[in-house]
């Protein structure tokens, strides 16, 4: 193939995009998709001001156009324009990337090459996850896209009522992605708190849910240990983590129960070991610390969600969570208790990340802490970790540190404090310079009632229907 490089419009090209026009009109198409107007009566000075206003975010979401310039003979042999991000419309039906190829050049492998750098000048600009759309009639569309490792997330109806086919790509960090639960064994380890003889009939409780849904119970030699060295505490519970994770039975491990003591781990794991041995694993509490450092460290999807000791505690939302994401579909809209509330509105997409704000805002200390480019971000917290100066200042730490400038969107549940006071009022004055959208529920945290929560998953926040979307599969 001939030399292809990437250009702006320009006024020096001004004929060579005229030409590009004319190829259009004359093989009577009058639409050129990522264009910016180029296909309009504007003349070629007013499609550049638009181009730069575009460019500028001066209307509306920013937007950057390329094209593409065959050096041999001096022509433009497509388009592209590159949303910066999405909105409700972009979200649904359009897409990050929109392109074309002029007529007399297609079926000559212009129009993968065109999607690969339109993928490549993305990434440049930070966009780790990149949506595409096309027609369902659009059998060519389709093919290039999925030729270019395009994962379809579904098919959605148009205002049109057209079918419109909905692409992922992930350009950040790879995925390991644990496998589905069915008739296996499943761990119960104490990584925080031991369990302790007043916890035996919530184990047995969760065990015999677990047994109902065809899952057999192996809980860790020191689940119950009495133990009160430090070091000698580190022992058991990294002897246990790793037990259960070359456990060739052991589909699953999850934690007890929460506490203070994961942060005590995270230097002593065999990152490696769980990374060729990898399985579902899940927790909460100061489980943030080793949920999201395994993550970091190895890829592998981890899962915040309740403690064993609670998996059947207080409601019925905990067991349909659990079955939900483990025995069915693990992608799609997060199941809600009552409807969520957005708190700003907008579209955000990227890795979901968090847990406990204390801990989390403690781990980004450390190098363990998630380095993908776009975060979505769900925080819960509790004022026997946190006094409400602290909350602030975890949110000042997490801005200085620049985690905030990353974030695309933010789930935040309670603050559990005696004074009832809401987390949003202690957070949101400290959020207003930020653009990304931001919902309010309750179903996680220290209350008791989780959701599951993929750690690692490509997620979407959309402030327009209070809903959180995690877009891929996060199990296989």
């Amino acid at each position: 193939m001939d030399e292809i490089n990437i250009i702006k419009p320009k006024m020096k090209y001004k004929e060579l995009f005229e030409e590009y026009k004319n190829d259009f009109f004359e093989n009577n198409e009058y639409e050129i998709y990522g264009d910016l107007g180029l296909d309009t009566n504007i003349t070629y000075e007013e499609w550049l001001d638009r181009i730069s206003e575009f460019e500028n975010g001066k209307r509306g979401i920013k937007k950057t156009l390329f094209a593409l310039l065959r050096k041999s003979d001096n022509k433009v042999l497509g388009t592209f324009t590159i949303c910066h991000k999405l909105d409700k419309g972009l979200y649904l039906y359009g897409g990050h990337i929109a392109g074309s190829i002029r007529p007399s050049e297609r079926e000559k492998g212009y129009a993968k090459l065109l999607l690969n750098l339109a993928l490549d000048e993305s990434k440049k600009m930070g966009i780790e996850y990149v949506l595409l759309t096309c027609d369902k009639k659009n059998i060519p569309s389709s093919k290039t896209i999925k030729s270019c490792g395009g994962k379809l997330e579904n098919i959605v109806i148009s205002e049109d009522g057209e079918e419109i086919e909905r692409y992922w790509f992930n350009l950040g960090k790879p995925k390991i992605k644990p496998e589905k639960l069915k008739k296996c064994f499943i761990s119960v380890i104490s990584p925080s708190t031991n369990l302790k003889e007043k916890n035996i009939n919530d184990i047995n409780d969760s065990i015999k849910m677990c047994e109902e849904f065809g899952l057999k119970v192996k809980i860790s030699k020191n689940a119950y240990s009495t133990s009160t060295d430090k070091e000698v505490k580190i022992k058991e519970k990294i002897s246990d983590l790793h037990d259960m994770i070359i456990d060739k039975e052991v589909k699953a491990i999850f934690f007890a129960k929460g506490g203070k003591f994961c942060q005590n781990l995270i230097d002593k794991i065999n990152y490696e070991e769980i990374k060729d041995n990898y399985k579902i694993i899940g927790g909460i509490s100061d489980g943030t610390f080793l949920l999201n450092a395994i993550y970091e460290k190895t890829g592998l999807i981890t899962f915040h969600m309740s403690d064993f000791k609670r998996f059947v505690k207080n409601n019925e939302y905990n067991e349909l969570a659990f079955k939900q994401m483990f025995f069915g579909t693990s992608k799609g809209i997060i199941p809600q208790r009552e409807k969520w509330k957005t708190l700003k509105d907008g579209v955000g997409t990227g890795t979901l990340v968090g847990g406990n704000l204390t801990c989390f805002t403690l781990l980004s200390d450390t190098k363990y802490f998630p380095t993908d480019k776009n975060l979505i971000l769900f925080l819960e917290d509790l004022e026997g970790a946190s006094t409400e100066k602290q909350i602030k200042n975890n949110i000042k730490k997490l801005k200085d540190k620049g985690i905030l400038e990353r974030t695309k969107g933010l789930l935040i549940a309670d603050y559990i404090n005696e004074k009832n006071i809401a987390f949003e009022d202690l957070l949101l004055p400290l959020l207003k310079e930020y653009d990304f959208p931001i919902i309010k529920c309750h179903d996680f945290g220290h209350g008791g009632v989780n959701c599951v929560l993929p750690i690692g998953a490509m997620t979407t926040i959309c402030g327009f229907s209070s809903e959180v979307i995690i877009n891929d599969e996060v199990l296989k």
